[in-house]
């Protein structure tokens, strides 16, 4: 008698345990070669050598290190600064702590997008949906679980995430988004147990709610639309059934009065410059580029953002993306009618849904979260890098959960004429993570080191100054001066007036000029260098007269000179 063989019980693909262990699998393997990655860019100031996190005396009293040059971001994103000040304070720099740190924040987030997804469709808004209800059969659970456990996996896996979570310092937007989540989901949780009559856990979860906000606003300012999605979600998914419009409204005010927590953060009472004043400077980070300027720059950035989330070919840390001051140009008026069209099918779909195609509510939110995430950071609030890939790491959460939910349900949608439908649409969505996985781990490797990560900008944003400066920089430090000299005199074919390649450009002649006095070389040929690094940095100084830093370059050159020169006569 042939024994007759196990099968994996089917309903077992659908259990949240296992969804869970994959999420977090994937997520690992993904950045499984990041541990290691340095220090890179803005880390240098607001980790390396920022004194603030080297002292949790700052955290209990702020107004110590109000003298500090970043005091303002400090006290905006103290929470953010707090766990940068508990890693050091673990294990000072060692690279492979700040890094598990941010992984284990990916993953939370993976999480809490899959219970996101759950929780919403035990909404009053989706209880009427075909994949909707109380039911826990495998024809309804599964394709919720696998809508849950699709959006989670895209967001762990996906390339677009590498700059939030490799480059060390953005767990300012990593860690905002966990908040964020935690907002929404413990608002939904909480309205879910008032329905219910569990009051005791709706004023917890709701307080815990209003707390995550709180806490994401302390974190990055990206969180500052946190009010308008828990509205949004509040609108699509509970509407009528919640209650009266006072009621409705009363439940929303407090989340409206954290509007306030971001600019009360941005002011400082003491200070001589009015309130309007200081928050108009605040709107505006290290640029003096019109809001209208940046606008419509952004109108052509957003377009760039969704190419990525469906193809991710090409990222670069520093994109050389041009500045548009014109509406009537092409690519800003194409732009536009793309932004407009997706506007357009998420009012569709939500629209669509209210007519009895409830199904595509989620997919409609996904889109209007997307679109609503990324106010901050692409609307009028200038910015001096206008495009920024960790920019997405918030709104692709409404990205995947659109992509994930329109997918599942086509599917759904066919399925009862072609049962092959739901399993084909699985395969090539579980392809697409592995294929997204395998160009997370590649890009990851760009990020090994500032050289790997530089020459990486650098062959794609060729004629940007920024770019071309900081890798002759990078050169500069690991002793590479022949290639450091290449591109500082490159970056000033670029831009004449870039002072700081200047001071590069001088610091490396001074670099070549002791290592041939090292080497034996000419007294004649040393005193060239050194004259080459003096008017290096005496033409930095023409460009921005009044640098103290420059000035001791100066003086420090001619001290050197004056010694060869002394040595040379004897």
């Amino acid at each position: 008698m042939i024994p007759q063989r196990s099968r994996f019980p089917a309903s077992l693909w659908h259990e949240p345990a296992l969804h869970l262990s994959v999420v977090a699998l994937t997520a690992f393997l993904s950045y499984s070669n990041t541990f290691d990655a340095s220090f890179h860019f803005d880390d240098v100031r607001n980790i390396v050598s920022n004194s603030i996190i080297r002292d949790f005396g700052n955290f209990i009293e702020p107004s110590r290190v109000a003298d500090h040059p970043y005091y303002f971001d400090f006290k905006m994103r103290y929470v953010g600064f707090l766990t940068f000040a508990l890693n050091h304070g673990l294990h000072g720099l060692k690279l492979a702590g700040f890094h598990a740190v941010n992984l284990l924040i990916h993953v939370v987030n993976g999480f809490l997008v899959y219970f996101l997804v759950l929780l919403t469709f035990r909404t009053p808004g989706m209880r009427s949906t075909v994949m909707g209800g109380e039911r826990h059969d495998d024809a309804q659970t599964g394709p919720r679980r696998l809508i849950a456990f699709f959006a989670a996996l895209f967001f762990v896996s996906h390339p677009i995430q590498t700059q939030a979570v490799t480059y060390v310092v953005q767990r300012f937007a990593s860690l905002a988004t966990s908040f964020y989540l935690a907002a929404v989901v413990s608002y939904a949780g909480s309205r879910l147990n008032a329905m219910h009559r569990r009051p005791v856990a709706a004023c917890c979860l709701y307080g815990l709610a209003l707390s995550s906000t709180v806490l994401a606003m302390k974190t990055k300012e990206i969180s500052f639309t946190i009010p308008i999605i828990v509205a949004l979600y509040e609108y699509l998914f509970f509407g009528k059934t919640s209650g009266s419009r006072a009621a409705r409204l009363a439940r929303l005010v407090p989340f409206i009065l954290t509007f306030a927590v971001i600019p009360l953060g941005a002011v400082d009472f003491d200070g001589d410059a009015s309130v309007l004043s200081q928050l108009g400077d605040r709107s505006r980070v290290l640029t003096g580029m019109s809001r209208h300027d940046y606008f419509l720059t952004q109108l052509t950035v957003i377009p760039v953002y969704i190419g990525l989330i469906f193809l991710p070919l090409d990222q670069n840390l520093d994109y050389d993306h041009p500045i548009h001051t014109v509406f009537l140009n092409s690519q800003v008026v194409y732009s536009t009618l793309l932004i407009l069209f997706v506007l357009f099918v998420g009012a569709f779909l939500a629209s669509r849904s209210r007519s009895g195609a409830g199904g595509w509510r989620l997919t409609a939110f996904g889109i209007f979260w997307f679109l609503v995430a990324l106010l901050p950071e692409s609307s009028i609030v200038p910015i001096v890098d206008v495009i920024y890939e960790h920019r997405v790491y918030l709104p692709s959460v409404g990205a995947f959960v659109a992509i994930s939910s329109g997918v599942v349900l086509l599917a759904e949608k066919y399925r009862a004429g072609q049962p092959w439908a739901m399993r084909a649409v699985c395969l090539l969505l579980g392809v697409a993570v592995l294929l997204f996985s395998a160009m997370t781990h590649a890009r990851n490797a760009v990020w090994k080191d500032e050289i790997t990560l530089w020459e990486d900008v650098v062959s794609k944003s060729g004629n940007k100054d920024r770019a071309r400066n900081t890798l002759g920089a990078v050169y500069l430090e690991s002793g590479r001066l022949d290639r450091a000299e290449a591109e500082l005199l490159k970056t000033l074919e670029i831009n004449p007036r870039y002072w700081a390649a200047h001071v590069n450009l001088g610091s490396c002649y001074m670099r070549r000029a002791e290592s041939a006095r090292r080497e034996g070389g000419s007294s004649e040929r040393v005193l060239e260098l050194v004259d080459r690094a003096i008017a290096s940095y005496r033409h930095a100084l023409t460009i921005d007269p009044g640098n103290e830093m420059i000035d001791s370059l100066i003086e420090s050159a001619y001290r050197t000179r004056h010694v060869l020169t002394t040595n040379a006569e004897r």
